[in-house]
Order: structure tokens, then C-alpha cells, then sequence
């Protein structure tokens, strides 16, 4: 999808991936754990931390209230090194 798009916006951010960078951390960066754990245990508590370290607000960006549901791909972010960045009289 991000193909189809204007360069200006070139990556997305979901909760999972927040979700694979603190599994990734918390394995001393080990490009295996670069992804969600299959144990349902370990993936609650990839959760927990993320509660813990995002805050209400920004956790209300990623999840609805119950914390039950959420968007897959949530953002489409404004890249700054497109071409359009370089022209400094042009909006990005």
C-alpha cells in the first residue's frame, strides 16, 4: 500500500509493532524476536508493558477503551526524507 502512496507518506505504526520492538528489546535485540511471541503468556505480558510504558493517551490512539479491539495498520507517517522535503518551499 505504501507504494500507492504520495512519497510524503511512507511507513505505518500499529500496535504491533510497538508489540515486536519490546519483544525485541527485551531479547537484547536479537532480530528473531523481532515479531509477536506464539505463547498467549508472554504476548499478555508484551501487553502489559506496553500499557505501562505507552500511557492512557497514546494506548487510546492504538486501542478502543476496553482494551479489546484494534487497527491493524493505524498511521501513515510523513516521511522526511522524500523528495518533497528538500525543497524548502514546499509543506510537508
Amino acid at each position: 500500500m505504501a507504494n500507492a502512496l504520495p512519497d510524503i507518506y511512507k511507513f505505518s505504526d500499529s500496535i504491533i509493532n510497538l508489540a515486536a520492538m519490546v519483544n525485541y528489546s527485551l531479547r537484547d535485540g536479537h532480530p528473531l524476536y523481532y515479531q509477536l511471541p506464539s505463547n498467549p503468556i508472554e504476548l499478555t505480558g508484551l501487553l502489559g508493558y506496553l500499557r505501562m510504558d505507552l500511557g492512557q493517551s497514546t494506548l487510546s490512539s492504538y486501542m478502543d477503551p476496553t482494551r479489546e479491539r484494534t487497527q491493524m495498520t493505524l498511521f501513515f507517517f510523513r516521511s522526511h526524507v522524500g523528495k518533497h522535503s528538500a525543497n524548502p518551499g514546499c509543506r510537508v
